[in-house]
């Protein structure tokens, strides 16, 4: 887990029974020295270990779609005004499932302070070939600069 990441995290993996092993902030996500190298180079000493790669997982954005999105809607009694939500499979699911119920609805993408996943900077590029136009739109809209990372983490290396 990055270093960056806050001790309530940790506590609740910790409750939960996990061992957690820090890693540099500023480490690149295909460094070896990263979350994810680590997490890979564990996975392959673990016998029967497994890593659920949320963001190469295509049910990751569907289980937002079909579930989270369903669960808001029933806590708010199907009013919203606003959504204020994590890039990736939580924003774009989501969205789409709410602009279907609520169409008047805002979103907002956010990203923790000091999050390093617009590096390299190559991935910084909005294409709209991979994508709904609808998705660009929503996003420019709430003041967010679209990118193949934020918009389709399953489909970046």
């Amino acid at each position: 887990m990055p270093e960056k990441m806050s001790m309530e995290k940790v506590d609740v993996l910790h409750a939960l029974g996990a061992v957690i092993v820090r890693t540099p902030t500023n480490a690149r996500f295909d460094s070896p020295e990263s979350h994810v190298g680590i997490a890979w180079r564990l996975k392959n000493k673990i016998p029967n270990s497994h890593i659920l790669v949320q963001y190469q997982n295509a049910s990751n954005p569907l289980a937002h779609y079909d579930s989270t999105a369903e669960e808001i809607l029933e806590q708010c009694e199907g009013q919203l005004d606003l959504l204020v939500a994590g890039t990736g499979g939580t924003i774009t699911r989501l969205a789409c499932k709410l602009k279907e119920k609520c169409p008047g609805c805002k979103m907002a993408a956010v990203d923790p302070e000091g999050s390093i996943l617009s590096e390299p900077e190559e991935l910084n590029q909005t294409d709209k070939t991979l994508c709904q136009p609808f998705w660009i739109d929503l996003l420019l809209t709430c003041g967010i600069r679209p990118t193949i990372r934020n918009l389709f983490p399953c489909h970046v290396p």
